[in-house]
């Protein structure tokens, strides 16, 4: 038996005996053989090849790491925390009873329209500003600094905010009325997890809110900072998605909604069709050209009139390029349409080019033109001006080129002198001019039919059609990340 020696550090104070028991790391151990006599046995050199190969594998000290000093857990919920911006708020801010104006408007950065959301306090001479690095909406903003802000007050803290961002006022009034048991009402909200993390921070402090629309901030902040939320790090106890590594924001069907959108955006860019006119036109007017198709009557209403109906089929048919004209019906069915001319001229294939300037029309297209234009112009009482470059243009461009009807260009707005009055009222100009070509010329020319005892001319050629165009994932991905980083994706359906 080992006695333990006078003094012994070994010894664990833990075993109260008489004998000498201590704890050691096994790792570092080396098993040698003690006979009766106690004598020990064992190979010096296999001992030394133990000891080298134990002080290899011993893990050296490493120098100390200088981390950054833990933030508390409300804090963590931001992006590049600043701390020096944190503390001189605070100091700032240590007062119960504190009026704060948050304001948000667009600022130019590096050639962009960037939102931002500025405070100041009743307290202080200097103005702070907030921007995001992703979903970059004024609304966005002012949630971010809202949320920076209440970090920044003592309990109890009565906080008058003054904005003029109507969205953000009455997101955080009803974040204000919902009951902490009740949190699961915000997910119905659009800034579901940003504002859960509005209320817990929000819990102590008594605020009022009021809306000025007119108050202004017209210089910029003396210190701007570039944070977002991580809602993830700060609600362990709600799901947080995710988008490209990317906590959303918004509700989850509007994401979805919106993804959709892009979806749907690139894979109308990706047609032919859609490729030749936006290499072959550049001035396409497609938010008046929206407008015109859904004029009276919108698109996806629940009920449609009869009367509009048809007009509204046909002025699809006639941006599609699909309108049932002899010469698409013969390149639909060849046996069934084998003529292909015009049944009242019959000297040229029927297209809708031809049924515009056909010799038989009781009408011309100059004069129902004229026509259309005077009678807006009457019952608006505006003036117009250039009738004959917008006949001209109209001509050109429909006749000529082929442009399908219906698609409004930079030629072809209302011929009025006032610019504004020009895009407000083109919408309405060409939904009369196509009502008036569909009663005029249009329907007169569908009550005649081709002879069957005169010979039809040969067969055209079919046209092929071309191969689809598969749609780029990589392009889906660019794309959702500029939603990530906008908060939006509002698209023009043929131009970006």
């Amino acid at each position: 038996m080992l006695t333990p020696c006078q003094g012994c550090e070994l010894k664990d104070p833990t075993c109260r005996t008489i004998n000498c028991f201590f704890r050691h790391n096994i790792n570092g151990l080396y098993m040698l053989q003690v006979d009766s006599h106690k004598i020990i046995h064992a190979d010096v050199q296999d001992l030394k090849r133990a000891v080298k190969q134990y002080m290899e594998r011993k893990p050296k000290k490493k120098d100390p790491i200088n981390q950054p000093p833990l933030l508390t857990r409300p804090l963590t919920v931001f992006t590049n925390f600043p701390q020096e911006v944190w503390d001189k708020m605070s100091k700032n801010n240590n007062k119960r009873k504190l009026a704060v104006h948050l304001l948000t408007k667009f600022h130019n950065h590096n050639n962009q329209n960037q939102p931002i959301a500025t405070c100041l306090f009743n307290n202080a001479q200097e103005t702070w500003g907030c921007t995001n690095l992703t979903w970059r909406t004024t609304t966005n903003a002012a949630l971010t600094l809202y949320a920076f802000i209440a970090t920044t007050l003592l309990p109890g803290t009565k906080l008058e905010i003054i904005s003029n961002n109507a969205t953000f006022i009455k997101l955080i009034e009803q974040t204000n009325i919902v009951e902490p048991y009740k949190m699961a009402l915000l997910d119905k909200t659009d800034y579901p997890n940003t504002l859960r993390i509005i209320k817990a921070l929000t819990l102590n402090i008594q605020t009022t809110l009021r809306l000025d629309k007119e108050v202004k901030n017209a210089r910029p902040p003396d210190q701007n900072i570039a944070i977002d939320l991580i809602p993830h790090k700060f609600l362990i106890n709600n799901y947080v998605p995710a988008i490209q590594s990317t906590p959303c924001l918004y509700h989850l069907k509007t994401t979805i909604k919106e993804i959709t959108k892009i979806i749907n955006h690139l894979n109308w860019k990706k047609q032919n069709r859609i490729q030749n006119w936006t290499n072959t036109f550049s001035d396409i007017q497609i938010n008046l050209t929206l407008n015109y198709l859904s004029f009276e009557e919108k698109l996806l209403s629940l009920h449609t009139n009869p009367t509009y109906s048809k007009l509204k089929s046909f002025k699809v048919k006639l941006l599609a390029n699909d309108l049932p004209t002899y010469l698409i019906l013969h390149h639909r069915n060849l046996t069934k349409y084998p003529n292909y001319l015009c049944p009242r001229c019959r000297s040229t294939p029927e297209t809708v080019e031809h049924i515009l300037t056909c010799i038989c029309n009781s009408s011309s297209l100059d004069s129902l033109l004229c026509d259309t234009i005077n009678t807006l112009a009457s019952e608006l009482s505006l003036p117009t001006t250039n009738l004959t470059d917008f006949t001209s243009a109209f001509k050109y461009l429909h006749i000529t080129r082929g442009l399908p009807l219906g698609f409004i260009t930079a030629a072809t707005m209302a011929p009025f002198l006032n610019s504004a009055d020009k895009k407000k009222y083109a919408p309405a100009l060409h939904h009369l001019i196509i009502k008036l070509i569909y009663h005029e010329l249009w329907l007169p020319s569908r009550h005649y039919q081709h002879d069957t005892i005169i010979a039809a001319p040969p067969p055209l050629n079919r046209i092929p059609h071309p191969s689809p165009n598969r749609l780029d994932p990589l392009a889906i991905q660019t794309r959702v990340l500029d939603y990530i980083k906008t908060g939006h994706s509002q698209h023009n359906l043929l131009y970006d």
